[in-house]
């Protein structure tokens, strides 16, 4: 439960530093902060308590292999976040955002009571396109909706994964 605690404070306090919700990442940042909080402090329902799970490991999970999809696609974010840090950084950095939470979330995945998908993540992420074009925020040079349709779909394909497959 310490560490817990302490993944709490670190991210909570990266959020409040340097969050920035034009990114997705800090959206999955703030689920894993969500999913800390409802470990240490469980909700008394437990249905609400298996869909914030369900859903922070959605998001943080679409994350993970979105920024290495936009990297593949050679969104300029990445390279000039990575000209502008020591190597060091970058790779930490990136680790910690990126990579962290989603392995953190499927290492506490347990059994759930959510039957069905929620798509609770697809909207979320419908809404973060409205409000942030991921071409923009990340200088895709893609059309801009395919972002949006591929991650709404990754969304309930990973959604559907964990609920049928695991």
């Amino acid at each position: 439960m310490l560490f817990v605690f302490i993944e709490l404070a670190v991210f909570a306090g990266a959020f409040v530093v340097a969050g920035d919700l034009m990114h997705f990442t800090w959206w999955g940042v703030g689920a894993l902060i969500i999913a800390d909080a409802v470990e240490i402090w469980p909700p008394a329902s437990r249905e609400l308590r298996d869909r914030l799970r369900l859903g922070t490991t959605v998001m943080s999970c679409m994350v993970s292999v979105g920024v290495v999809g936009l990297s593949a696609m050679r969104c300029g974010l990445f390279g000039a976040t990575f000209g502008d840090m020591r190597l060091i950084d970058y790779f930490l950095g990136n680790w910690a955002l990126h990579f962290h939470p989603c392995i953190r979330s499927i290492a506490r995945w347990k059994p759930t009571s959510v039957a069905v998908p929620t798509l609770d993540v697809a909207r979320l992420f419908a809404v973060y396109c409205t409000v942030s074009p991921p071409v923009v925020a990340y200088d895709c040079e893609i059309p801009s909706g395919t972002v949006a349709a591929v991650g709404i779909l990754g969304a309930v394909v990973i959604e559907a994964a964990l609920l049928f497959k695991m």
